[in-house]
């Protein structure tokens, strides 16, 4: 039973580690795009082949090398830091490069002329960071200063063996210029998929952007139909809600057909357009009432259209129970992200309702529908004096 209970101790807590490692990455990661991932990976990669050195220079006693292997690895690690603050792609890459070159220089020489193998690899990195034409320059200077290294030793080194063997050093330079071309097919092949995709992903930015202006064409002749029907209609109200609700789905492929993202869809400006409406269709009402919004959130359409029919119940229900004898209402909408956490935040200073009476009505229902069937998530009222709505959400 002991072994037991110890091995299951063992193993949450490895997973403990593990989700508290993940999640730590994940917190970091989120601040790069997918270019600046890979310049954080050619950092990392470059300290840890720095302190691989270290060790083996340090078992070896070779003590020179280990100083420099040291000194790069702690300036290449400030470079990273400097760019997790700053995020500047060219002084990053151009950093980077200045590093891995002065580093390459010395190894050839503290090595005696031995140790080739870096400049060569330095002369594909060029085709990693930068485009062909500037590859090309770079690569240009760079044999040019590998070959004034060499005259430089041998002017000071005539005996040095390697220095007198024109094979080894010709060796050099063929292994460099293998490694530019390998970064001139790297570049041509990474530029042939990028127009394909670029073509693809315009194909299908079409079809989406297609897509969303029927659905929305559609959306609106359902509108219509429902405005004509209300005029033969006693009971308006009914209709006026049914065309909010479906003016809230609609406004959000709208705004996807004028974006020109056709992922997202910003928050601010999609709230507001709802709040438009609603405030249109309480006009003759003659109701002071002041609205607030306050987000910076960019959502998926799905999400933003549930989030869409929410504050269009809500602040609905604001406008018709809230603000009777009220002069100068008011309605804040604060919609924030906290770590992978969403907060919706609807408060106005109404006169409250009995909460037990109104959890019935088919918009609260749809409300809470949507938060807890749709988006996974929770919401807490206090409608005592004023009315607030806090909802939370994960996607």
């Amino acid at each position: 039973m002991f072994i037991k209970f110890k091995i299951i101790l063992i193993n949450n807590t490895k997973s403990c580690w593990y989700n508290l490692v993940m999640k730590t990455i994940n917190k970091y990661m989120d601040r790069f795009n997918k270019e600046e991932l890979f310049i954080v990976g050619f950092y990392i990669s470059i300290i840890l082949i720095m302190l691989i050195g270290v060790c083996l220079d340090y078992w070896i006693k070779n003590y020179i090398d280990m100083y420099f292997e040291l000194l790069f690895a702690i300036i290449t690690l400030l470079g990273l830091v400097y760019f997790y603050y700053t995020h500047n792609i060219w002084i990053a890459k151009h950093f980077i490069v200045l590093v891995s070159v002065i580093g390459s220089y010395i190894f050839l020489i503290t090595s005696g002329f031995a140790i080739s193998v870096f400049t060569s690899i330095v002369s594909l990195s060029f085709f990693l960071l930068f485009s062909i034409r500037r590859s090309l320059v770079y690569n240009l200077i760079h044999q040019l200063t590998i070959a004034t290294i060499y005259i430089y030793g041998y002017s000071i080194e005539p005996n040095n063996p390697i220095l007198n063997n024109w094979s080894i050093i010709f060796s050099t330079f063929i292994a460099s210029l293998l490694m530019i071309l390998l970064g001139i097919v790297y570049q041509l092949s990474i530029e042939n998929s990028y127009k394909k995709l670029y073509k693809s992903n315009q194909e299908k930015e079409l079809l989406l952007q297609e897509l969303n202006h029927r659905v929305k064409n559609n959306l609106q002749i359902i509108l219509s139909i429902i405005q004509l029907q209300s005029l033969q209609s006693k009971e308006k109200d009914r209709f006026l809600e049914l065309e909010n609700r479906i003016n809230a789905i609609s406004n959000s492929y709208e705004m996807l057909t004028m974006s020109s993202n056709l992922q997202k869809i910003n928050m601010k400006e999609y709230i507001e357009r709802l709040l438009s409406n609603i405030q249109s269709s309480f006009a003759m009402e003659n109701k002071n009432i002041s609205v607030k919004i306050e987000t910076h959130i960019f959502l998926a359409i799905k999400e933003a259209t549930y989030i869409g029919l929410i504050i269009n119940e809500l602040v609905t229900n604001s406008y018709k129970y809230a603000f009777d004898n009220i002069k100068n209402g008011f309605i804040d909408i604060i919609f924030k992200k906290k770590d992978n956490r969403y907060l919706l935040i609807i408060k106005d200073n109404g006169k409250g309702f009995d909460m037990n009476k109104k959890r019935k009505s088919l918009g609260l229902e749809l409300v809470y529908g949507l938060i807890k069937e749709q988006l996974k998530g929770s919401i807490l009222c206090d409608s005592k004096n004023q009315t607030k709505y806090i909802i939370e959400f994960e996607i």
